[in-house]
């Protein structure tokens, strides 16, 4: 189920950002870094190659993790290199394909979910314990 949860959620975001950035290379005249939208493109590929997996083959959690992982370090780039190259007005478009800082804690979240183990955790009763102890001796 977790799965299927993280998956839609990395179709959303990836086609999020690729409307976005259609949107500001249609309509609008890209203010935006050359490196920035190279980078966008690069994270948009890789949603599609999920997607393109998912349609040929089953998808592994560790796929959705290195995809939500890439995501957060695509974040990181665009916010160091808009800061400190270049000073611009950021519309409502450049928001989804740049992201924020809630973007990079929800992919954390989303790689913690992807990358844990054990779902249930088992806690035995004392006395259950015991009686199991004395049953095999």
């Amino acid at each position: 189920m977790i799965k299927k949860v993280l998956y839609i959620l990395s179709v959303l975001k990836t086609a999020i950002r690729a409307l976005a950035l259609a949107v500001i290379l249609i309509f609008a005249a890209p203010e935006l870094p050359v490196a920035v939208m190279l980078s966008s493109l690069l994270i948009i590929g890789a949603g599609i190659y999920l997607i393109v997996k998912h349609a040929r083959s089953s998808l592994r959690m560790a796929d959705l993790a290195v995809y939500f992982g890439g995501d957060a370090l695509i974040i990181i780039f665009h916010m160091a290199f808009i800061s400190f190259f270049s000073a611009m007005q950021v519309g409502f478009w450049e928001y989804l394909l740049l992201g924020t800082i809630l973007d990079i804690l929800i992919d954390a979240v989303l790689i913690i979910l992807a990358l844990r183990r054990g779902r249930y955790v088992d806690i035995k009763d004392v006395m259950d314990a015991r009686n199991e102890e004395k049953s095999k001796k």
